[in-house]
């Protein structure tokens, strides 16, 4: 658990380790490939195990909860499996399965595939997870033993800080030029809990190329710091690098985050 406060920002990171057994395993062989217990959009797969509830292990995440999965290599360079999340209010009713996406864009673990967030309703109060095969044959290299659930809580930005975001963007649009620089959101205007430094000594290299890369899901989030706090506790804690993998993060809107 690692919670973060600085500059009126305070982010929840968690992370929850399920254990696939044995009884799990056979479980989910012989009941869910029965015609009566698949579903629709999985009869073409292998479900090799399901979980039942898992209870999000925050408390009231504001304005979304972001969950991600990681889960054993076993020396494999592409992952055999797929794993997918579903999300409950109640543990009842449950949303549809959502592909948690391999992020190959920036692993330097080799010993681990590490999933890209996903963002669920604030009020998740569930998830569960289920891991499937599709196109590999060796049955029983394909299920890990263990994975690791992390759940992040970026907290809400203030309703004054989005309107301020908002109107920087507004404002460098009207004014905007070939010789004027765009305006770019601080890490301390963002929330960022270590403030306006890394807390990390920065490294550096010769540049020779300028990457471009585009998160996983959809672009209906209405709050993008949020989005941006949610991805530095992802790189900064989970991943272990102490900060955000990019130099600068750009919403839907054109605003860039330092």
């Amino acid at each position: 658990v690692d919670n973060s406060t600085q500059h009126g920002s305070t982010i929840e990171n968690i992370d929850h380790t399920v254990y696939l057994t044995a009884f799990q395993r056979q479980t989910s062989e012989k009941e869910l490939n029965t015609p009566s217990k698949a579903s629709e959009d999985t009869v073409s797969q292998d479900i090799l195990a399901m979980s039942g509830s898992v209870r999000v292990p925050v408390d009231s995440p504001e304005p979304f909860l972001a969950v991600t999965a990681r889960w054993p290599s076993s020396g494999n360079t592409e992952s055999p499996i797929t794993v997918e999340l579903s999300s409950s209010d109640d543990g009842t009713v449950w949303g549809e399965w959502v592909k948690v996406p391999v992020d190959n864009h920036t692993s330097e673990n080799t010993e681990s595939f590490m999933g890209e967030l996903l963002f669920f309703d604030k009020n998740t109060e569930f998830v569960r997870y289920r891991v499937t095969r599709e196109n590999f044959p060796d049955y029983s290299a394909e299920i890990p033993a263990s994975m690791t659930l992390t759940f992040i809580n970026p907290g809400a930005t203030s309703p004054e800080n989005l309107q301020a975001f908002l109107d920087m963007y507004d404002g460098a649009e009207k004014k905007a030029a070939w010789w004027v620089k765009p305006p770019v959101v601080s890490r301390i205007f963002w929330g960022c809990p270590d403030g306006q430094d890394s807390r990390w000594t920065p490294a550096y290299t010769a540049v020779s190329h300028l990457v471009v890369h585009h998160t996983a899901g959809s672009n209906y989030a209405s709050d993008w710091p949020a989005v941006v706090r949610s991805i530095w506790s992802y790189h900064a804690l989970t991943r272990g690098w102490g900060d955000i993998g990019y130099n600068f993060l750009i919403d839907p809107n054109g605003v860039i985050y330092e």
